[in-house]
């Protein structure tokens, strides 16, 4: 248990400091990445951080690149700053849970378009009389004239 309690605040301290270390690199790469979440091995020799930023496929690639530049670098920040017997090297995984809840909502929003549309199809063909005239719910005078009809 203790063992985990260091791991996650070891975790969040190797996030904490490259997240205030990025923004000071000279490197135009860089610029508006966020740090989402770092995950250490048991051993604490490998950190995977996970990033994610603003942009397309292309913005992407070129964060990416900026991170596997600047990885010695920001691994020797973090030794000085975590002062541990080795510093864990810094693999950099791009997060897409974003994304992933973008095209989730995008799917909610499509099902619940079609949704209303089949419910305003069903709507019309039960509001419609046996004369074939189709009534609106919004039109109460409509509604009793077509019960009255089918009565």
């Amino acid at each position: 248990m203790a063992k985990q309690r260091r791991l996650f605040r070891v975790s969040e301290r190797i996030q904490a400091i490259l997240a205030t270390t990025l923004p000071r690199l000279s490197d135009p790469r860089l610029d508006l990445i966020t740090i989402t979440s770092v995950v250490t091995t048991t051993d604490l020799m490998l950190a995977k951080v996970y990033w994610t930023t603003l942009g397309g496929g292309k913005r992407r690639e070129d964060v990416a690149e900026g991170l596997q530049a600047a990885s010695g670098l920001l691994r020797s920040v973090v030794a000085k700053e975590l002062k541990l017997r080795t510093a864990p090297s810094l693999r950099f995984y791009y997060d897409e849970t974003f994304d992933v809840q973008n095209q989730i909502d995008e799917l909610m929003e499509r099902v619940s378009a079609l949704e209303g549309a089949d419910q305003s199809e069903q709507s019309e063909s039960v509001l419609q009389g046996s004369n074939g005239n189709v009534g609106k719910a919004s039109d109460k005078r409509s509604l009793s004239l077509i019960a009255s009809e089918e009565a």
